[in-house]
């Protein structure tokens, strides 16, 4: 799956071949797999998946390219040497004096359209040799008094020439080294344009690497602290762990070391690269420190099947796009960081704007209770005052309760006293008429 992902991604195409499907080793998925590399534990942050399928061979584009570079070379080889036989038999036959041994100059003047540099010496000392043959093979002339000394001059130039093809071979060489090079930068540079976020960064950056080395899987880890975190990668197997830490194992002498590194030789539980028709591990391991300003900021690590280094140029490449990887997932990465710190400014703000607003509301009831309690002091004060006009009316009314209580009593003791004498007067008169009868 993360194979096919890849091809989705890259639009390109893949072709395996001399594939055998064999029985699926029985393994545990292992994050940390361990190589013997002088009584140390190395450790890689790319895992197998426990159940793969061996390929024999995987060719690809970068393979593809350089068996029609070969094909070519070959060509130019088979013209050339023919180009050699042809004047060898051409000279065999010829009188001495002419100059047929002029064409091994076309032989070798021919290879500098291939690409090895010891082949232009490879056809001087053929044709210096064949030039003696036809020497030797020549019918004599009467115009042959210069003949050795132009066949010396010949051969010395056959020399000369090829040291000029081989250093036009090394010119050229260095020429597509530094353009090839000077293509992966900028198609690094390309894939980090713009505002990304850091898994952003992760995905393209090891996809536009991957694309260059004609690789197949990749990640990208970032420093967090003592960990090392996945930002994105390329053709990752399910369960592909998030998290690593940060020190110990290959990934973290990378980061001390600071100078990308090839291991080949991987044994077949290190890593798996899957697609739909199967499984196969890489035969190339490339780990490069990502840094900003000369420190580490991440680490990437990215596994090749059946690749070759067809200008001698891998780890340049690793080493020059290093720099430009972590400066775009540092600036990514503050970018990130100030995005969040401008969205917790605003919420702070919007709450701050919430907490005013409920203290506004908050201050406007305490106005208006403090009103209300305001009305309601004068209200009491109101009242207070009836209270105490109603209080001293009450003591007038009491004072003058008291003045009529004082009355009626005298009145009492009065009404007592004429009752006592009415009563006497009746008893008197009820005396007198029983007296009287």
């Amino acid at each position: 799956r993360g194979t096919a992902q890849q091809l989705l991604q890259h639009g390109g195409c893949l072709v395996r071949r001399g594939a055998r499907k064999v029985t699926p080793p029985v393994a545990a998925r292992l994050s940390r797999i361990g190589q013997n590399e002088g009584g140390r534990v190395v450790t890689s942050a790319l895992q197998p998946d426990p159940h793969a399928l061996r390929v024999k061979r995987y060719v690809h584009r970068g393979n593809r390219l350089s068996q029609k570079q070969l094909a070519r070379d070959r060509t130019l080889w088979g013209v050339a040497f023919a180009i050699i036989a042809a004047t060898l038999g051409v000279d065999a036959l010829t009188p001495l004096g002419y100059s047929v041994w002029c064409g091994y100059f076309f032989a070798i003047g021919l290879t500098v359209f291939q690409s090895r540099r010891d082949i232009p010496f490879v056809v001087a000392f053929i044709a210096t040799v064949c030039i003696a043959i036809g020497y030797k093979l020549s019918p004599p002339s009467a115009s042959a008094s210069f003949t050795e000394v132009n066949r010396s001059i010949g051969a010395v130039s056959f020399w000369v020439i090829a040291a000029v093809v081989s250093q036009a071979l090394k010119a050229r060489i260095a020429a597509e080294r530094m353009l090839w090079l000077q293509e992966g930068q900028n198609a690094v540079s390309f894939a980090l344009r713009g505002e990304q976020s850091p898994e952003e960064i992760g995905l393209h950056a090891v996809r536009a690497l991957c694309r260059r080395l004609d690789a197949q899987v990749g990640a990208l880890y970032r420093t967090d602290g003592r960990q090392l975190v996945l930002c994105g990668g390329v053709g990752l197997p399910a369960g592909h762990p998030a998290e690593l830490p940060r020190q110990g194992g290959l990934l973290g002498d990378l980061l001390t070391e600071g100078k990308p590194r090839r291991i080949a030789g991987l044994a077949d539980t290190h890593l798996a690269v899957a697609s739909t028709l199967g499984r196969t591990t890489p035969s190339e391991l490339f780990l490069m420190p990502v840094t900003a300003d000369g420190y580490a900021v991440g680490v990437v690590e990215i596994g090749r099947v059946a690749g070759q280094d067809l200008h001698g140029a891998d780890l340049d490449l690793l080493d020059r796009t290093g720099e430009v990887i972590g400066v775009a997932l540092r600036t990514s990465a503050m970018r990130q960081r100030q995005n969040e710190l401008l969205e917790e400014t605003q919420r702070q703000s919007e709450e701050l704007q919430t907490q005013q607003e409920e203290l506004r509301v908050a201050n406007e009831e305490l106005e208006e209770q403090s009103r209300s309690l305001q009305h309601s002091h004068a209200s009491l004060e109101a009242q207070q005052a009836e209270l105490e006009q109603t209080n001293v009316q009450l003591e007038e009314r009491t004072h003058e309760l008291e003045r009529q209580r004082a009355t009626l009593v005298v009145a009492q003791a009065d009404l007592a006293r004429n009752a006592r004498s009415l009563e006497a007067t009746s008893r008197y008169k009820s005396e007198f008429l029983a007296n009287m009868s």
